[in-house]
């Protein structure tokens, strides 16, 4: 995790995606909860032609509740007329950094949204056990100055089958993959900040000559995917979470 930031800010096929750990500040947590809090709050109509306005409330935490939050779409940044404002909100494992397109709920500017969610947690045995599953929290970094969870301190299996994946596609085609979420190294000159986003329909550029029976998709990407899947081992911890909301 970051040392000099509470939030994780990914580059994703559907936009920006910030993730708020469980485990930041707890301090910071608590500001946020309190002062951007939507809970028990009246929604009003503005007039002549405003927007909603929504007034925030600092009544205390009701039982049971977690996280209160405030989200500005800021519509006057989108550039073309015809795309929707709207966000993506999605609960995941706090050893993750989500990518938003494999479930997640729509929210609109306007509304507020309550979230109910339970969870289920189930623990794995390390080796010699058969399950052989990893703490990926305790491993130590690879010793590279930049700081990037993808791709030198995995959070989870998660995210180190993506930074597999993202590394093999940078050393054999020098771009990186749209199916992927992007964050950016802490250093200027690392590898990942001098890619472009891989364009599988045309020629990219290339450290070795691809198959002719292979797409660019399949040569610099997909065909990582099984060594990727048995580099990274299982999570110790596993969290299910089911959820809805109104």
């Amino acid at each position: 995790m970051r040392k000099h930031s509470n939030i994780i800010t990914t580059s994703q096929e559907l936009g920006n995606c910030f993730t708020l750990f469980h485990r930041s500040n707890s301090q910071v947590l608590k500001n946020i909860a309190i002062n951007s809090g939507l809970a028990q709050s009246p929604v009003k109509r503005g007039t002549n032609s405003e927007g909603i306005n929504i007034e925030l409330s600092e009544e205390p935490f009701h039982p049971n509740e977690v996280l209160r939050m405030k989200v500005h779409f800021h519509a006057e940044e989108y550039t073309t007329l015809n795309e929707p404002v709207l966000g993506h909100v999605t609960v995941h494992d706090y050893d993750e950094i989500p990518d938003v397109r494999e479930y997640s709920f729509l929210i609109r500017p306007g509304f507020y949204y309550e979230f109910f969610i339970s969870k289920q947690t189930d623990l794995l045995l390390p080796f010699p056990y058969s399950t052989d599953c990893v703490d990926h929290n305790d491993t130590k970094p690879d010793g590279s100055d930049d700081v990037n969870e993808y791709l030198h301190h995995p959070l989870s299996r998660g995210t180190c089958i993506i930074g597999c994946m993202a590394q093999k596609t940078m050393d054999k085609c020098n771009c990186w993959p749209p199916e992927l979420p992007f964050i950016k190294g802490s250093v200027e000159d690392s590898q990942e900040n001098r890619m472009k986003w891989c364009n599988w329909d045309s020629n990219t550029t290339t450290h070795s000559v691809k198959p002719e029976n292979m797409t660019w998709f399949q040569f610099c990407f997909s065909a990582n995917e099984n060594g990727c899947n048995t580099k990274c081992k299982s999570d110790c911890r596993f969290l299910y979470f089911q959820y809805s909301f109104k």
